[in-house]
């Protein structure tokens, strides 16, 4: 993988390392759009980033970090009460070249 574009889950007070699993339960619109987006265009892979300053509510795309992990989205569960249980392993650590904000969420330009 040389240069490649994914969209970006920040994450606060969890941490995903390479060869490990997270088991997320999310209810944001936002995250539910990012996990459809990766399983549809980038074959279930999304980059994992860790937010620096866990008090700030709003993501900042100048202090997300320039190391992030790679995840594959293993399994993915809509649930009736409008959440979404999803398994990420982590595949390995990447080094982040640049962040670009689209529409509702983040895309980084990533490379191993």
């Amino acid at each position: 993988m040389n240069h490649t574009n994914l969209p970006v889950i920040v994450l606060k007070n969890i941490i995903l390392f390479p060869n490990s699993e997270i088991r997320l339960e999310l209810d944001s619109t936002i995250d539910k759009e990012i996990l459809t987006l990766a399983e549809t265009y980038y074959d279930k892979h999304i980059l994992i980033a860790h937010q620096r300053d866990l008090l700030e509510k709003n993501i900042d795309i100048n202090d997300l970090p320039s190391i992030g992990v790679l995840g594959y989205i293993e399994m993915k569960i809509d649930l009736p009460n409008k959440k979404t249980r999803v398994v990420i392993r982590g595949l390995n650590r990447v080094n982040i070249d640049s962040y670009k904000q689209e529409d509702n969420f983040v895309v980084a330009e990533i490379k191993n």
